[in-house]
């Protein structure tokens, strides 16, 4: 999948977004973040976006469908010319797979916050181990690498752990156990880190790309003109 990184003017404004969910099934919480001036706080919104989890439901947390959510963000990215950042094709793919009819729509405005990481990393000689999945261009790698800070940190398996131990509760008709629900915040309080990652290892990639080419342009050599013949006087 070739997806485009975005610009840094494009990443100022972008809206950064991350889905959780478990495999194989559609997104159960998607999280979105966006500056809406500049010199501005982020904003962070979170929708709880799978129907069977409505009840989890807050001032803080949401509740939309899944294509409501899209259709809303689309609208907003469209009239607002912002682009959508996520860390990889991950939230494209989700798109594509549970409402194929709003990915070419999403897809015009997605970009891949990976690409710009990497090309950071050729730049800085900064080469991220494989972990045990032999994924190598993690976002977890690269965020420790710009020095950005999570309060919590837990596992993919974690995640879909947290929801699948809640949605399993609320499926059987019994109230999630203080535990279970305990997880699940700590699930929301992840994607919400995930997202700020993403738009800080954009943003610090991107500003160091464009610094390092405005040194390479200035250190050029300006190309002489060719000297030309001078006219005679008549």
């Amino acid at each position: 999948m070739n997806i485009h990184g975005p610009t840094l003017d494009e990443a100022r404004r972008a809206i950064f977004l991350d889905f959780e969910g478990e495999t194989g099934e559609p997104p159960a919480v998607l999280g979105t973040l966006w500056v809406s001036r500049q010199g501005q706080e982020p904003m962070f919104r979170q929708h709880v976006v799978d129907p069977s989890l409505r009840r989890l439901s807050s001032p803080t947390l949401v509740s939309a469908s899944l294509a409501g959510q899209l259709r809303s963000l689309i609208g907003r990215a469209e009239r607002q010319h912002r682009v959508l950042v996520g860390w990889s094709g991950h939230e494209l793919e989700i798109v594509r797979t549970w409402c194929p009819e709003l990915a070419p729509a999403f897809e015009a405005l997605y970009r891949d916050a990976k690409a710009p990481a990497k090309a950071w990393g050729r730049l800085t000689g900064f080469k991220p181990e494989k972990d045990g999945r032999k994924r190598r261009h993690r976002l977890a790698a690269y965020e420790v690498a710009v020095g950005f800070e999570r309060d919590d940190a837990l596992g993919g398996k974690e995640m879909a752990e947290a929801i699948r131990r809640v949605r399993g509760a609320i499926d059987r008709g019994v109230e999630p156990s203080p535990k279970r629900l305990a997880r699940w915040e700590r699930m929301l309080a992840h994607n919400e880190q995930d997202c700020r990652a993403t738009r800080a290892v954009t943003l610090r990639t991107l500003e160091d790309l464009a610094a390092d080419a405005t040194v390479a342009r200035s250190a050029k050599p300006r190309a002489e003109r060719p000297k030309g013949k001078r006219r005679k006087a008549a």
